[in-house]
């Protein structure tokens, strides 16, 4: 049991939707947005399925959704304004900013390598949980376990994609540039000024 598939389908698109039904009947998805541009033209809209199934609350056109990977784009703007406004060096050590990040191998290691996923930080040598980050006991923990982790290789030797580390040392390295939470910085200079419904935290 499924909601219904709603939007705007140019003609010759209708597999797309037929698809998307697909996910929902065959359980794959509860709920789903998917927009496609194509050669710059939008050319599918659509939107279906539950935001919640158990209440049978309907996936809208402008349901909200949690987003993961899309985030570093936002972060990576938020260095890129620090950087303009000369708060940041790209090739100054982490430690510079954070000096309990420079021990364990990551004395030296550049800002630059730590964005660019070539840290060697991909992964943490203790088991945490998202709680970990939110209650403040927790966070002061997972904070020295970040800070003492030793990197998996030589630092900017190659790379590999810090997948959930890369958000934990990307907003503790910006609070400590700018005093306060990447999302908060981001709302007032980004989000806020061109009228975007995005927030992170």
């Amino acid at each position: 049991n499924f909601g219904p598939v709603e939007g705007r389908l140019t003609p010759g698109f209708g597999g797309v939707k037929d698809a998307l039904v697909r996910q929902f009947h065959e359980g794959r998805q509860v709920g789903a947005s998917l927009y496609v541009l194509h050669q710059g033209k939008p050319v599918v809209d659509l939107w279906g399925g539950y935001a919640n199934r158990a209440q049978k609350t309907p996936w809208n056109e402008d349901t909200r959704v949690v987003l993961f990977s899309v985030t570093k784009g936002f972060v990576a703007m938020a260095f890129l304004l620090l950087h303009e406004r000369g708060l940041l060096d790209w090739e100054a050590p982490v430690a510079k900013y954070w000096p309990e990040f420079g021990c364990r191998g990551k004395e030296k290691m550049s800002v630059r390598t730590l964005l660019e996923h070539r840290g060697g930080l991909a992964t943490l040598s203790k088991t945490f949980h998202v709680p970990d980050w939110y209650d403040p006991v927790r966070r002061a923990r997972l904070l020295r376990v970040m800070e003492r982790q030793k990197p998996r290789w030589e630092p900017g030797s190659t790379q590999a994609y810090h997948t959930i580390t890369y958000g934990l040392y990307a907003a503790e390295l910006f609070e400590r540039i700018a005093q306060e939470s990447v999302g908060t910085f981001l709302r007032r200079e980004v989000f806020e000024p061109t009228g975007s419904d995005v927030y992170l935290g």
